[in-house]
Parts: structure tokens; sequence; C-alpha cells
């Protein structure tokens, strides 16, 4: 959380504020200075002054810490909860405002502007027509979407005439809209002013670090098409050199985001193609940590997305060979996805000899990452993630269930789906190890007590394999029945998974 709270409403202030003051008063009753404070939890006095006066939050290791330090007997780590709740309820309400204030905009747009401004262009009689014959083919859109200013002549025409495409658009085609803006992102050479700056649009791209992990991936696609759109304009509102590199960069993560988010609801072969254009995008960039960012997030989702494992370990072999550019901080989501790409492969040898790597890399991380909380950040719980995934798979399973408690002890309240991961993980153990009902049934609760905007593209991977690993005479057992009825319908195929 930033320093400036002024657009925070008052209830969330002042639940933060009360968290802080409490702290103040329990350290003061222990006997206890900031500066002792701030030494046992890892973080700096100011940091521990900032806390006590509810202009930071900090994270829940330091409450636990904290908690412990001062004797609160989790008085302090429920208060952290507590703020955690109200921040993320006003975060919520404040994208689905934000959301609707967009929406609002397009439609305006459609019915005025781009009625006026549009007038006789070639395929503005066409507009209705087409979209109701649409069906998915995508062909006409890109080809209407083209039609105004094709010759570069009159571009605000072009933006206003996708703008009324994918307003017309609605829900229901996503995917085509998603094609739309992946097509223009490529190949957009002149727009109209945008009112967001460079600074603005780079705050956007990295929130969505945090936004990815706790936002329903259909909430979160909405967002993402206004914000790539968005940046198409911005990105022609600043040609100087500097600028259009740090937009780049903007739309390089925002071009991540949607790949991971496309994926998460079930298209893939979209996932695949907004995957390239993130890695071309962040080439052109020119910024190494998110060159090889998106590059590591992609061989770790790549094996969630059905992709071949030679494909995968192609994709990490070509950014390991440039691992000298690499800044230490993204090493370890780049060799986590190989090692466990190997052990899916099952050559053990190798995926034991990428963990080590991977451990040697995280152990010269800092201690405390920027973005904790987010996407960007790789902390003790992903190395831990990454042992479980490796030894469920390859039959370790004493030190698989090592791994899965240390880091459970580990994830933030606010993180539900790797917590998730780690109990399937635990649960295509037991099958593997011969306990096939009780697995499944732990595999079924942890599905079952799962929010649904939290079922996203790896639950249902992993939720998967648990069934797979039932022999097949083992099927027709009721618990087995029971388990495969909780997959289809927390996972149905004709719906798109969340």
């Amino acid at each position: 959380m930033g320093d400036d709270v002024s657009r925070e409403p008052s209830e969330l202030v002042a639940v933060r504020c009360a968290l802080g003051h409490q702290l103040a008063a329990l350290r003061q009753a222990a006997e206890l200075g900031q500066q002792q404070v701030a030494h046992k939890t890892g973080y700096s006095r100011s940091s521990v002054a900032h806390a006590e006066s509810g202009r930071q939050l900090l994270t829940r290791n330091f409450w636990k810490t904290a908690d412990e330090l001062v004797k609160a007997d989790g008085a302090l780590l429920a208060g952290y909860k507590r703020v955690q709740a109200a921040k993320q309820e006003h975060e919520c309400q404040s994208r689905e405002a934000e959301l609707a204030a967009a929406r609002a905009r397009a439609q305006a747009l459609h019915a005025a502007e781009y009625t006026r401004s549009i007038g006789s262009a070639p395929g503005a009689t066409v507009l209705s027509s087409l979209l109701a014959s649409l069906n998915g083919d995508l062909g006409p859109l890109l080809h209407l979407a083209h039609l105004a200013g094709e010759d570069g002549e009159d571009m605000i025409k072009r933006r206003l005439l996708l703008q009324a495409v994918l307003t017309g658009l609605g829900v229901g085609s996503t995917a085509a809209a998603l094609e739309v803006v992946r097509h223009e992102l490529n190949h957009v050479t002149v727009a109209e002013r945008s009112a967001a700056d460079v600074a603005e649009w780079q705050e956007i791209a990295w929130d969505y670090g945090q936004a990815y992990l706790v936002t329903a991936p259909a909430t979160l696609l909405q967002a993402l098409i206004v914000d790539l759109h968005g940046l198409q304009l911005a990105i022609h509102r600043h040609p100087g050199e500097t600028d259009q590199r740090q937009l780049w960069q903007a739309g390089a993560l925002l071009a991540a985001f949607t790949a991971q988010t496309a994926a998460n609801l079930g298209n893939l072969v979209a996932a695949r193609r907004w995957w390239r254009t993130a890695r071309r995008i962040a080439d052109e960039a020119g910024d190494s940590y998110i060159m090889f960012w998106i590059r590591g997030r992609e061989v770790v989702r790549a094996g969630y997305e059905h992709r071949p494992v030679s494909v995968i370990l192609q994709l990490a072999n070509q950014a390991e060979a440039r691992l000298d550019e690499a800044p230490p901080e993204v090493l370890p989501e780049l060799l986590s996805g190989k090692a466990q790409t190997l052990a899916l492969a099952g050559r053990p040898a190798e995926a034991e000899q990428a963990l080590c790597q991977v451990r040697e890399c995280f152990g010269k991380l800092p201690t405390a990452g920027y973005y904790r909380d987010s996407l960007f950040d790789w902390s003790e719980e992903n190395l831990r993630f990454t042992e479980s995934f490796i030894y469920s798979h390859l039959g370790d399973f004493t030190k698989s269930e090592q791994a899965q408690n240390a880091a459970l002890r580990l994830y933030p309240d606010s993180n539900r789906r790797g917590p998730a991961q780690i109990e399937l993980q635990r649960a295509l153990c037991l099958a593997r190890n011969g306990d096939l009902a009780h697995g499944t049934r732990h595999a079924q609760t942890i599905i079952t007590d799962l929010p649904v905007m939290h079922r996203i593209r790896p639950i249902a991977d992993l939720g998967q394999k648990v069934l797979d690993a039932i022999p097949a005479h083992e099927r027709r057992q009721s618990w087995a029945q029971e388990y495969r009825e909780c997959l289809e319908s927390s996972f149905p195929p004709d719906r798109p998974t969340y």
C-alpha cells in the first residue's frame, strides 16, 4: 500500500489505524522500542512507525511476528485479517465502479461521438448486421476494425469504430474481443491522445500483480480489455523513444496477464497467442526484468495449459541461453518452471538438479520482496510450492509432505489459490501412494470449499490429475464416481474455467 490514503474510505483508514494503535499500545506495555520490533520483524524502524500510525499495513508475516513478540495471543493477527477483508471489499467495489464507468463511457461514445465522427465510414453501415452474424468468425470482425482509416489518414475513426465493436460484442463474445485487441496491439501505429501518462500506465500494469491473485478471472479480463485498448492510445500520445519503451513494458505485462487470465477462463488457444505477443513486446521494450519474468511465468503456466513437455523445455532452454542478461530476482521463476516440467517428464535426476539451482538462486534474493503478496514476488512459499510439485510428481511422498506443510504455514490469508494447489498436490500423493479413497475425498473437499472465482486452470489441472491417478478398475467405486461428478460440476466442459 502506498503512503497516499486520501482516496480510501474512512472505514478502511479507521480499521487500519486501530490496528496500528493496538500494536503501539502492546509494544509499549511490553517495554519494547520501535527499533527492537523492526529488528525482530525484518523491517525498518520507519516502517514500524508507519504501521503504528496506520499509514502502512505491512505483511501478514510482520503482524504474526509482532503478535508473538508482544504476546498479543492472536489479537494483532486477527486485526490484520479484518483490515485485509475491508481492503479487499473496497478494492472489489472500486474496480466494479471503474468497470461500470468504462462501460458507460464506451456506450456514450457508441451512441454519440461514434455516429457523428464516423458517419458514412465504409464499415459503419454494416456494423449491426456484422455483429449479429459473427458466430465466432473473427475474419469479418478484424476487417471491420481496419476499415476506418486503413491508410493511416484518420485513425480516430478507426479507434471509435473499434470501441463500438467491442461495446457491441458484449460479454458473450469475449474471445472475439480479445482477438481484436491483440491484433490492434500488434499493429497499431497512430491514435489520439490518452488521459493516462507513462508513470500511470506502468503503475496500472504492476498493480495487476496483486489484482490477479484476488480477482475473479472474468472480472479481471474485462479490466484488461479496457486497459489494453487504453494503452494503445497512450502509446501514440507519447511518441518519444523513452516513453515508448516504458509503455511497451506496460503492454508486455498486460499481455502476459491476459494470457494467464484467458487460460484460467478455459481459452488455451488465446492464451498461447497472448504469450507470444507478450514475449515479442517485452523484447521490443528491452527491459530485462520484464523479458525474463514473462518467460518464467509462461514456462510455469505452460504445463497447466496442456502444452507439450518438449515445447515447454524449449522455451526454458531458450531463456536459459541468455541467463547472463537476467536480473537475479527473476531467475527462480524460470528455473522453477523448468524443474517442474522435468518432473512432469519423469526425469528425476534433472529435476533435482534444476531444483538445486532454484534453491541457490532463492538464497541470493533479498529477504523482503518489494512486491510482497504480488505475482511479481518470489518468496519462500514459492520455493516450497516448487518442492511440493516436484516431489509429488516424482513420488517422493515424504519430501513432498514436508514441503507442503512448510508452504501452508507461509501463505498469506489473502491467497486462496496457492494453498488449494498445495492441498491438491497432497491429495495426488495420497492417491498415488495407494490411499485412493482418502486422496479423492481430500481433493473433493478442497475443490468444493474453494470459491468459484478461484477455480482457475492450475486447480482444474491438478484436480484432473487426482482423478487420473485412480486405476480403471477402481473408478466404479462410489467415492470415485462422486469425485468425478465433483470435477464435472466444478469445471464443466461447456463453461469456461474460472
